[in-house]
């Protein structure tokens, strides 16, 4: 009888652990094919158009939030599912993982309504609301944010620039292919 709990046991075990595999594999990945509309550089180019839309036509209310979450969730997405074999270019990849995350968190708290627009002065500016528990004096331009939303969208660039593209390692892997030949 202990044989059998052992044997049951060790069943068990190697079906999570297959379990395990499938889901940390690549099973459920879609096959995808790249196309001209996911390189790097419209990539580039459509943030920073969609950075310059944002900051058109802002109002009194939550609409900045919605937009914002829009614009930031699209470009978290893209970095949660890239990964990169070049050190430089993953330590980027965190970067903007991290920076997308603090202004996707900071738009859902607009959201919600601890954030408001509202207009001082005749400039836009952010304020804890005052229906908020603490920190209802706390109040900066929405100009301010607006420019530190050009870090995820200069980081995009910076990604595009720094990243090797698929056939300059062809064409590099192929000149020390023809180097190495030579000095044989």
């Amino acid at each position: 009888m202990t044989k059998q709990n052992s044997t049951n046991k060790k069943s068990s075990k190697d079906t999570i652990d297959t379990i395990y595999k499938l889901l940390n594999s690549n099973a459920f990945l879609a096959k995808e094919e790249n196309t001209v509309f996911s390189n790097l550089g419209v990539r580039a180019a459509y943030y920073f158009i969609s950075w310059m839309v944002l900051g058109y036509g802002i109002q009194v209310g939550n609409g900045f939030f919605v937009a914002m979450l829009l614009f930031i969730s699209s470009l978290l997405m893209d970095y949660l599912k890239t990964n990169s074999a070049q050190s430089q270019h993953q330590k980027l990849i965190k970067t903007e993982r991290f920076i997308c995350t603090v202004f996707f968190l900071w738009s859902c708290l607009g959201l919600i309504g601890i954030f408001e627009i509202i207009e001082v002065k005749n400039v836009l500016t952010v304020a804890i609301s005052s229906k908020f528990i603490a920190f209802n004096s706390i109040q900066y331009s929405l100009e301010c944010v607006w420019y530190f939303l050009a870090l995820p969208t200069g980081l995009t660039i910076i990604d595009w620039l720094i990243t090797q593209p698929a056939f300059e390692e062809s064409i590099r892997s192929i000149s020390q292919k023809q180097s190495t030949r030579k000095g044989d």
